[in-house]
């Protein structure tokens, strides 16, 4: 998979039966080309984590953030290092550290309750 964005991958359990479960179809986001990048990646600190009001992210680069579902929807953004995320549900969600220019630099879950 070379191809940067959202993308869908279908799962189907069976067990030693034979019988099949119903289908369950996870989105992935693709974001660089080099897991590695991404990986060692440790210039960043995201605080609190779980919260319910705001997530701080520490860093020595201006960033950008944004609050995506876990089936792949912005659901919010911000151009500063912290973001306001009192309007969602208690729920796991991915978010995105970009740098000023757009590029990925990290993708954080993190824990809305």
């Amino acid at each position: 998979w070379n191809l940067l964005g959202m993308g869908y991958i279908q799962v189907v359990a069976e067990d030693v039966y034979g019988c099949l479960s119903d289908t369950t179809i996870f989105s992935v986001v693709v974001g660089t080309s080099s897991i590695n990048e991404l990986v060692n990646n440790n210039d960043f600190k995201v605080y609190p984590n779980p919260s319910d009001n705001y997530i701080t992210v520490e860093s020595n680069v201006n960033v950008n953030l944004e609050v995506y579902s876990l089936n792949g929807k912005k659901l919010i953004s911000s151009n500063m290092n912290q973001i306001d995320i009192s309007g969602l549900s208690p729920s796991n969600y991915l978010l995105f550290i970009k740098n000023s220019k757009g590029k990925l630099l990290k993708i954080e879950n993190i824990i809305v309750k």
